[in-house]
């Protein structure tokens, strides 16, 4: 057997050698290749050139930053911005260092140095890593982000792109983005007067990315053998920012490109959002099952601001901004645009009914609200469960009060302005709703249409596919049914080539279903899908993909908690073309090397040989492999055993990245009300496996103690939700 094996070797690596000395050489002269795998710009001579920021926290004055499992967080972070900044210039980005080294200024000299560039940098990535201090399992990523200056929106943006991707490239724990001031977060000594970070003094849009924790072993590990990755990740969010940010120059722009997959650039317009909502007396009249119209319109419009506000934690678009006005003898703006999503909720939950219809005064209040020059897409969304019987000057003829609403919509669809109205109760009821005139109403914006509701779950349906249908083309609509226990299988969706965006959302009016979305490849999606943002909000799940792979696409749901044992559910799949149409890539024709007679039939003989002795090899040694060290291919054997519940005394194998959750996607999937959607994961990382919360609600114990991660010794009893597992 073991010349057999000394055999096979001699042939593999004679293979070797014989391709290795076939590959063809680059050119004398040839361009040099670019660092990662960021393709290369094409370099137009008038091209704006992008200015990158790049500051490696800490190191001025001997400040060695935060310590931890034998790493200095000045040393970390320069080490990732020098890799950062590699990659970057070997793709045409011009990049500023505010440090290369340790540095005998303090620290206002990082300010200084972006500051004194003519021009400024585009942007700024300033570079830290977190400590949770001694005996913390604290783990994951976040950012921060500036306030009180006009740049405040796109440090925002840029803060939650940077933690979108590195928590998806290194699978760490995503903690958000926090504003600077924040005392839990980024300002922790706000308590004392200091509210601001030293980046805020720094003129561009900048953000401060704490990439993983040094107090914990597996982050620091991380940190430790896979800074090229954090590199590569920071620089993926600084190009998908730039591709939402105008070069300040005529010229066209450089290409940019991620350094993960070749994808099209993602663009998404803006959206501008009005809830014109009646809040008549008849509002308050009582709903057959259950509540009264004004609390339906209520929950419906707080699922249409949950997808919006999903969209602009999203990070992949302009923001989108939403504005509330309610009428009845007068009309009254809620609040006006805004992208802050928790305040539109605030005054949503805030109206109340009285007096009569003013319709013509809310559809006037909403339009004085758009800007003369309209810069995306602009919608109202006019609701009434009513006739019109109040005018702009408190008229009270019929016909001139409705011709005022028509005047009004035709007003708004001559400025680009859609109005899409829905009418809420029985058609057919006396003093109810007059559908023909509300589809008149949309029709006359020329881009709206009209929407009949007549309770509360088809009123919420109808806000949400409001979203999907004005935003984008509509590739799947389905309402059903859906039992505890059941996997339903709701269709497929033919994704065309060149899409920015995909939308997915599932909702439901109550207990707790899980959204099952399948990519063409087979791939589920999860919070660690590449481009993919999931909340899951109000009985709502929201997903998002940014440049969604073109092909059919698996929509399923899980009936995870149906106490009522079967309930509605509502499913919509939407994408948004990329306006911009894809590069053709030239074929190049792969020339034909036409071999010395006679020597074709050996070169062929050669390879065919060396291909089946190299697999040989490969199969033989992995098989030594395995019987010597006793190794499977994802870490050390390990297996979780049951203590209670459903897996009581059954023994669970793991692998690196297993998911614990109540998710169907989840490998292990627990029906338990106290189990997140995704709650822990296990890692393998050098030789130690670790446990990690996944920002779970009721938090992951490991040997009684609530920890975010830890590395695990056989024995630990791992407790998620009330379910608990011993680790073997």
């Amino acid at each position: 057997m073991k010349k057999r094996f000394v055999l096979i070797r001699l042939i593999a690596d004679f293979a070797f050698l014989f391709i290795l000395a076939s590959c063809g050489q680059p050119q004398s002269g040839a361009a040099p290749q670019p660092v990662g795998n960021l393709a290369p710009p094409q370099q137009l001579e008038d091209s704006y050139i992008w200015t990158i920021g790049l500051d490696p926290g800490h190191g001025w004055q001997g400040d060695p930053g935060a310590t931890g499992n034998g790493l200095q967080e000045k040393t970390v972070n320069l080490d990732i911005a020098l890799q950062t900044k590699t990659i970057l210039e070997s793709n045409g980005f011009r990049v500023i260092m505010t440090r290369t080294g340790d540095d005998s200024n303090d620290l206002t000299q990082a300010a200084k140095v972006i500051n004194a560039q003519n021009p400024n940098p585009d942007l700024v990535v300033s570079i830290h890593a977190n400590s949770g201090g001694s005996g913390s399992t604290a783990t994951g990523t976040e950012a921060c982000y500036t306030v009180g200056k006009s740049t405040d929106t796109e440090s925002k943006r840029l803060a939650t792109l940077l933690t979108n991707s590195i928590s998806s490239k290194l699978s760490l724990v995503n903690r958000g983005v926090f504003p600077e001031n924040s005392d839990s977060r980024c300002a922790r000594r706000a308590s004392t007067g200091w509210n601001q970070l030293y980046i805020h003094n720094m003129n561009p849009p900048t953000a401060l990315i704490e990439t993983a924790f040094l107090s914990n072993p597996f982050d620091a590990d991380l940190l430790k053998n896979r800074g090229a990755d954090f590199a590569s990740a920071i620089a993926d969010a600084i190009i998908a920012y730039l591709k939402n940010v105008e070069a300040p120059t005529a010229s066209p722009p450089i290409a940019l490109t991620s350094t993960s997959v070749s994808q099209p650039p993602v663009v998404s317009t803006s959206t501008s959002n009005v809830l014109v909502i009646d809040t008549s007396g008849s509002m308050d009249d009582a709903l057959s099952a259950g509540g009264v119209k004004l609390d339906a319109a209520k929950d419906a419009g707080r699922k249409l601001l949950d997808i919006i506000g999903a969209e602009n934690e999203a990070g992949v678009s302009a923001n989108h901004e939403v504005a509330i006005v309610d009428f009845s003898d007068t009309a009254i703006v809620d609040i006006g645009f805004t992208a802050n999503i928790d305040s539109a909720q605030n005054a949503l939950s805030s109206l109340y009914t009285t007096g009569g219809t003013g319709m013509p005064k809310g559809l006037q209040a909403a339009l004085d609200l758009f800007p003369a020059t309209l810069t995306g897409k602009s919608f109202i969304i006019l609701l009434s469960d009513g006739q019109p019987n109040i005018g702009l000057n408190d008229e009270s003829d019929k016909v001139v009060v409705r011709q005022q609403v028509l005047d009004l919509a035709g007003e708004a669809g001559r400025r680009g302005i859609c109005v899409y109205t829905v009418g809420f109760g029985d058609p057919t009821a006396t003093g109810s709703i007059d559908e023909n005139f509300l589809r008149q109403v949309a029709d006359a914006s020329g881009c709206g249409t009209y929407h009949n509701a007549q309770n509360a779950w088809e009123l919420a349906n109808i806000y949400i596919n409001l979203r999907h249908e004005s935003t984008g083309n509509t590739l799947l609509t389905k309402t059903g049914d859906i039992k505890q226990g059941e996997n339903l299988e709701i269709g497929n969706a033919q994704v065309p080539d060149n899409q920015a965006m995909m939308l997915f959302t599932l909702n439901w009016p109550g207990s707790q279903l899980d959204a099952v979305l399948t990519d063409p490849n087979g791939k589920l999606v999860d919070m660690n899908y590449p481009g993919a943002s999931l909340l899951t909000k109000n009985n709502l799940v929201s997903i998002i993909i940014q440049n969604p792979l073109a092909g059919s696409w698996n929509v399923a749901a899980y009936g995870a908690q149906v106490p009522e044992q079967v309930i509605n559910y509502n499913a919509i799949l939407s994408v948004r073309p990329n306006p911009n149409p894809p590069t053709p890539v030239p074929v190049t024709p792969t020339p034909v090397v036409v071999q010395p007679s006679g020597g074709s039939p050996f070169a062929i003989l050669i390879i065919v040989l060396a291909g089946a002795g190299m697999m040989v090899y490969v199969i033989t040694l992995t098989g030594r492999r395995a019987r010597t060290q006793g190794l499977p291919l994802y870490g050390s054997p390990a297996v979780l055993v049951g203590l209670n519940g459903t897996y009581a005394g059954y023994s669970i194998p793991v692998r690196d990245g297993f998911v614990i959750g109540s998710s169907f996607a989840c490998a292990l999937r627990l029906s338990d009300p106290s189990v997140s959607w995704q709650h822990a994961r296990l890692r393998f990382v050098n030789g130690q496996w670790y446990i990690q919360d996944m920002n779970s609600k009721r938090g992951l114990y490991v040997n009684g103690k609530r920890v975010q991660a830890v590395p695990l010794n056989k024995g630990n009893r791992i407790r998620v939700g009330s379910i608990e597992f011993e680790f073997r």
